[in-house]
């Protein structure tokens, strides 16, 4: 795996570079921290290792976190099509990410996908049932923001489709060459996800924010462990993130 730095660097379980089989994936941090910090809130773009088509695992900071990967060079071969009038970052947000993983629908997670939405392109916001409810009644709702899903409260602007996910069933990341499957995690009594994403015989786990089963009093954790188990072994999971 490859880790591209945005924001912030970021500590994260990998294993001995000796270990380390077939191109991994590549990782872009486009904001690393929760709570208060608007410019720096969750959100890691993943892709296979040299394939432009990435996902963003939560998007607490996106248009920022794009800017600040840009200036560090991120996108330094992102090249722009002829006519276009979009900016490197614009190109970016509508062309290579292709959807978004949301782990909780806590604001320092979506916040950047909801400010963005006007101007992104049409693309897919997986999450569980718990989750897509609460992005659906919470912030697309003609209150908070024009509803740009493709279902709740009229008129419906169909920018995103918002796909359910089923807990430990595997599913297609649109547009991309990576699957998803999603396990639940307690947050504070608040649904929230770990995505187990893969690519090939790659895999990465990407946590939304949970704490220790003891604590949760629940077995999210546990079932984690277990489903991994035989990836660690054979040394196809690549890295685990830890969000804020």
């Amino acid at each position: 795996m490859r880790l591209i730095p945005s924001l912030v660097s970021i500590s994260m379980l990998l294993m001995p570079t000796a270990a380390v089989s077939g191109q991994g994936f590549d990782v872009i941090v486009l904001g690393a921290l929760g709570g208060i910090q608007d410019g720096n809130l969750s959100s890691y773009l993943i892709r296979p290792h040299g394939d432009r088509n990435a996902i963003a695992c939560d998007a607490g900071s996106l248009v920022n976190g794009l800017k600040v990967a840009q200036d560090k060079g991120v996108f330094g071969d992102v090249k722009v099509p002829e006519g276009s009038t979009d900016s490197v970052i614009g190109h970016v947000l509508k062309n290579d990410i292709k959807g978004y993983l949301i782990s909780h629908a806590h604001l320092d997670h979506v916040q950047g996908l909801v400010i963005a939405s006007p101007d992104d392109s049409n693309k897919t916001i997986y999450g569980l049932p718990s989750v897509s409810a609460q992005i659906e009644q919470t912030y697309f709702n003609w209150k908070a923001w024009p509803n740009m899903l493709d279902r709740g409260q009229q008129p419906h602007l169909k920018k995103y489709h918002l796909e359910d996910l089923k807990p430990g069933e595997t599913k297609d990341l649109a547009g991309t060459t990576m699957t998803v499957t999603p396990f639940p995690l307690n947050h504070g009594g608040a649904e929230s996800t770990a995505f187990l994403i893969e690519s090939g015989d790659d895999a990465i786990l990407c946590f939304g924010d949970t704490g220790p089963d003891e604590v949760q009093k629940a077995f999210n954790m546990q079932t984690i462990w277990k489903a991994v188990a035989d990836k660690v072994k054979q040394r196809k999971l690549k890295a685990i993130i830890l969000l804020s």
